[in-house]
């Protein structure tokens, strides 16, 4: 189902996918704070993050960046 990571939770507003920091890593992109609490294709590498908008529009908007990203180291 779209509406159900791969740590089995429900999508929501700050949640992003990334295919190396564990489940719960909570990382700062753009002043924001995500939870890394989904994957992606394995073509992607542990640069790479996807952040999920409730609105096809709101993602178009934001697009493609290049932007540091701090996480909590556990």
């Amino acid at each position: 189902t779209p509406f159900i990571t791969a740590s089995q939770q429900y999508v929501r507003d700050g949640i992003v996918a990334n295919n190396c920091l564990p489940f719960g890593t909570k990382v700062l992109i753009d002043g924001k704070v995500y939870e890394v609490q989904d994957r992606m294709n394995s073509r992607y590498g542990c640069d790479v993050y996807d952040i999920w908008f409730e609105h096809k529009q709101d993602a178009l908007n934001w697009g493609k960046r290049t932007l540091p990203v701090v996480y909590e180291k556990r």
